[in-house]
């Protein structure tokens, strides 16, 4: 699977809560870049711990991470662990 197919399934989901939320879509669009960058397209090379990838994320901001990109990345884990391909 790929970041922008695990993407898919993030919005997807969100969508299906009605959590359409801007702020959460632009924290998604901040995030992929990033994963993108920092671990490659696929999501076998994601560390094991979303932990990790908020913290890297938080290097990399330069800054703590707020609620929606925290609530993003959570997402992105539990629809890995949703689909079982990790």
């Amino acid at each position: 699977m790929t970041i922008e197919q695990l993407k898919t399934l993030v919005i997807s989901e969100l969508d299906s809560r009605n959590l359409k939320s801007r702020v959460r879509y632009s924290a998604l669009d901040k995030i992929i870049p990033f994963i993108k960058k920092q671990y490659g397209v696929g999501v076998a090379s994601l560390p094991k711990s979303k932990e990790e990838v908020k913290a890297a994320y938080e290097k990399e901001k330069g800054c703590a991470i707020n609620g929606a990109e925290s609530s993003v990345i959570n997402e992105l884990y539990n629809q890995l662990t949703n689909v079982h391909s990790y």
